[in-house]
């Protein structure tokens, strides 16, 4: 920006924090791109044939699929869920994490203790969240899932 220009400026913006998850100042000098690792997939411990599977089903599903599967309700469907189980340690939250650095996406991380307790809350609490993700095309991940089953 010319020097005109940056007298004139803000020297912070708001920006939401997916750690804290929470919206905040910051200061435009500190902003710096994202750097994805991108050998956070090659890193899972899984058998090989389940991690080719995982990543095509992942680096197919955005790609554009004209007159496939096309739905009565726009919009609707879109989306892919995986349910991943399995004691602690096994490498869920890993999994979640590669992907999302393998499709340059942002994770939002959220527990079932957040979501509340009835079906209302429950309902109104994952709407928020989609709504919150859905302009960074973030994804979601909800620890402890397997509870809504």
């Amino acid at each position: 920006l010319p020097a005109s220009l940056v007298r004139r400026t803000w020297p912070v913006v708001c920006g939401f924090s997916l750690e804290s998850r929470s919206w905040g100042l910051a200061l435009v000098d500190g902003i710096k791109p994202v750097q994805f690792h991108e050998q956070a997939f090659d890193d899972l411990v899984l058998p090989q044939a389940r991690k080719r599977l995982l990543r095509a089903l992942i680096t197919s599903h955005g790609q554009d699929r004209k007159g496939v599967g096309v739905d009565v309700l726009p919009g609707k469907g879109e989306g892919i869920i995986f349910l991943l189980h399995g004691p602690p340690g096994v490498g869920k939250t890993l999994t979640a994490e590669a992907v999302s650095e393998v499709l340059h996406r942002p994770l939002y991380r959220v527990s079932m203790g957040e979501l509340g307790t009835t079906p209302e809350s429950l309902e109104s609490r994952l709407q928020e969240i989609f709504d919150l993700c859905l302009p960074w095309q973030a994804l979601v991940l909800i620890d402890e899932a397997e509870m809504l089953l």
